[in-house]
């Protein structure tokens, strides 16, 4: 027999309109009593009739996520997050991966054809004025800062994570921090120039000048290639460091790799943090330090934003940020102390 509403509401202990309430994602339901309604829903496997609804509401109970690509770890976990939050409120998920050309183009339609009632909107591989032109009528939600003020934006904290990160490594003792993936390739999105502000900051608020030759970039800036790519540079270059930020934790990963094999040890000669927190970064060796940046919350708070924007379309745009972490692992585990020398990168 097939779970209905009434199921939902009798194990949760609520009545059918606060059942309703929190799968529509009315905003004055006290988070104790939607913790216990989605907990209801997960329990019984309950999903709601969305043909049914559709004809009742004019929506087709369906919304689109827009992201550059899930081949990274990152995305792909965001999305899995996004369409959890999703379904807990009885909605259904079209999922596509965008270029900059497809910016235009953002109204996600299903397979069917219907139209999805919103989109969920990574821009990070588009340029900021494409997206802040965009217009089509779709209620859309951005996962960037730097989208304008057009739209509702849930976003990291770019410039404030990448700060703590750096400063991290800076009380392990590391005076000479490096950057990879700063000068290349998708590194000139604003999205790139927020996270290298963040640096900026940490190193003069320490006392240490900026360096440019500290800056390593490579063509394949998010992915692990670039990482080893942008770690060679620098050896190559002869350039003393001890310390490394990565804009992802794809480029960590790289690096990592990279100084195992020219027998550079991590964390010992230079100490290496990521940005992302994606799985695979727990499983490195060493494990991988990097910034949790609030995926789980940023999946949350969009999907009900997107929720209310459909709802009232004129609504004023808000911008929130999600909250973001630190999290030390093996990479960074050296003692605070004197500074370290650096490495040369001889071979």
């Amino acid at each position: 027999m097939a779970v209905t509403i009434h199921d939902v509401a009798l194990l949760s202990g609520f009545s059918i309109k606060t059942v309703s309430k929190v799968m529509n994602g009315v905003t004055t339901v006290k988070p104790d009593t939607r913790e216990r309604v989605q907990r209801a829903i997960a329990q019984l496997g309950y999903r709601p009739n969305a043909s049914a609804r559709g004809l009742r509401s004019g929506k087709s109970g369906l919304i689109g996520l827009a992201v550059p690509t899930i081949k990274l770890a990152f995305f792909a976990e965001l999305s899995a997050l996004i369409i959890a939050e999703a379904h807990s409120r009885g909605l259904g998920v079209v999922v596509e991966q965008t270029t900059r050309q497809d910016v235009p183009h953002l109204a996600v339609a299903s397979s069917s054809g219907r139209i999805a009632d919103g989109v969920i909107f990574s821009p990070v591989l588009a340029d900021s004025l494409d997206v802040q032109t965009y217009d089509a009528g779709t209620p859309l939600v951005s996962l960037d800062e730097t989208s304008g003020p057009l739209y509702d934006t849930v976003s990291i904290d770019n410039t404030g994570a990448t700060r703590a990160a750096t400063e991290h490594l800076l009380a392990m003792g590391c005076r000479r921090i490096a950057l990879a993936g700063a000068d290349a390739g998708p590194v000139h999105s604003p999205l790139a120039r927020l996270r290298m502000r963040g640096y900026v900051e940490a190193l003069d608020a320490a006392g240490i000048p900026f360096r440019p030759e500290l800056l390593a970039g490579s063509e394949n800036h998010w992915e692990r290639e670039g990482g080893a790519d942008a770690f060679e540079r620098l050896l190559d270059a002869r350039v003393p460091f001890d310390g490394l930020v990565c804009l992802t934790d794809g480029l960590a990963l790289g690096a990592i790799r990279a100084a195992a094999s020219r027998g550079v040890r991590v964390p010992d000669d230079v100490a290496i943090v990521g940005f992302d927190d994606i799985e695979d970064s727990r499983y490195a060796v060493p494990a991988l330090s990097t910034v949790e940046p609030g995926k789980r919350e940023m999946a949350r708070l969009s999907v009900e934003l997107l929720i209310q924007r459909i709802a009232d379309p004129l609504h004023p745009p808000v911008t929130l940020f999600t909250r973001f972490k630190v999290i030390a692992r093996e990479s960074s585990a050296r003692n605070p102390g004197p500074p370290a020398l650096g490495i040369e990168g001889a071979r």
